[in-house]
This record gives C-alpha cells, sequence and structure tokens, in this order.
C-alpha cells in the first residue's frame, strides 16, 4: 500500500464516521480532527538522543528496492538499526556484501568497522566514515485522527535523495490537539517526533446520539 493511497483512505475512514455519526443525529460533543500532513523528522546533533531511540526502537528497518548510492549500492540494499540510544549501531545488507558498524548524528553519520564489500565506499580498509544528508524519518501521519494511537504507522527514511520503501513503526503514533506527534512503545516509553497541522474536516456533526 503506498503512502498516497494509505493518507486516501484514512481521509476516506473519517469521513465514514462522520456520515454515520450524522445519520445517528450527531457525534461526539468536539468535533474530531486529523492531521494535515505527514511528520518530517530529521537528524542532526540537537536531536540526537530522539534520533538515536527514534532508528532503535521504532524505525529499526528500512528497504531500499534500488539501493543507496551514498552507500555505494545498486542492488535491493536493507538498512536496520539496533544498540540502544546511548550506542546506536546500523547494519546493511545487500547481494554485494554486509557491513556494519556504529551510528552517530549530525545527519546520518556511518563508521563502518566490519565489511565483505570488496569495492566502493564501504570496503575495506577500515575503519572509515560515511556522513549522509539530509538524513530523515518521514512518519505518514496525514488523515491521522487526533488523540487516536495508530499501530504499524508507516515511515520511510531518506539517505540523501534516496527514499526507502515504506516500512512500518513499532508502537503507537498519536497526533495530539495541539498537532504534536508522539510514538509510544509498549515499554511506556515515548518520544516526540514534531507537530504538524490539524484541521478539523468540513461536515463534522457535533451534539450527542
Amino acid at each position: 500500500m503506498n503512502i498516497k493511497f494509505k493518507q486516501s483512505f484514512k481521509l476516506l475512514a473519517i469521513a465514514g464516521l462522520i456520515s454515520g455519526l450524522a445519520a445517528c443525529g450527531g457525534g461526539s460533543d468536539a468535533p474530531a480532527k486529523v492531521a494535515t500532513a505527514d511528520t518530517t523528522f530529521t537528524m542532526g546533533t540537537a536531536n540526537a538522543q530522539t534520533a538515536a531511540t527514534l532508528l532503535t526502537t521504532a524505525a529499526k528497518s528500512f528497504s531500499f528496492a534500488s539501493g543507496v548510492p551514498a552507500l555505494g549500492t545498486t542492488v535491493p540494499t536493507t538498512v536496520s538499526f539496533a544498540g540502544t540510544a546511548a550506542s546506536p549501531t546500523f547494519a546493511v545488507s545487500s547481494s554485494a556484501g554486509t557491513a556494519n558498524g556504529t551510528m552517530g548524528f549530525g545527519s546520518c553519520i556511518l563508521t563502518i568497522t566490519n565489511s565483505t564489500f570488496t569495492s566502493g565506499p564501504m570496503a575495506p580498509p577500515l575503519p572509515k566514515t560515511i556522513t549522509i544528508s539530509p538524513c530523515e524519518v518521514a512518519v505518514d501521519t496525514s488523515g491521522d485522527a487526533v488523540g487516536t494511537p495508530v499501530a504499524n504507522e508507516t515511515a520511510t527514511l531518506s539517505f540523501g535523495t534516496t527514499v526507502s520503501q515504506p516500512a512500518n513503526l513499532t508502537g503507537n503514533v498519536t497526533v495530539n490537539d495541539a498537532g504534536q506527534v508522539t510514538i509510544t512503545q509498549t515499554d511506556g516509553s515515548s518520544i516526540v517526533i514534531g507537530t504538524v497541522p490539524v484541521t478539523t474536516p468540513t461536515g463534522t456533526a457535533t451534539g450527542s446520539i
């Protein structure tokens, strides 16, 4: 399911809910708001702790169908993240080879400590560092109902100008009434990844059923 289709599906579902409430003679006392944009989180030095938590607990793995030029791959490539926010790690896997190492921020700074690649920027001698900018995670919050946690929300990772395929995040994504976007894990821990505009869809019924 691509992101544009998913956004349309969300909006249609919300519109159906509104119509159903109107048919019953009303809805909730407060009009239901929805987010009107995706949430883009840009990795940087100022938000390094949140960036590390996002990649190691919520995002975890992204696939690039045509490879990642910044990493020197031209075949399907998977980039995954692990470790902790204090010590994040990454791993790259493709038919051309595998590589792993430690992760830093100020964009995405990959220090490669192990690699089976025989050519390209990830090939020995090691260690070597690759800095990728911009480095962003875009979460598909457009159309999400305010105050309603969304499980398995989709997101993409941008490595430079290369965008991954949509992947499911772990945890729940919630947009509050002010547009603040929070990802909450099953252990109760949470991170705020940004804010988005919210609006009340036209035709929202008020009152009580």
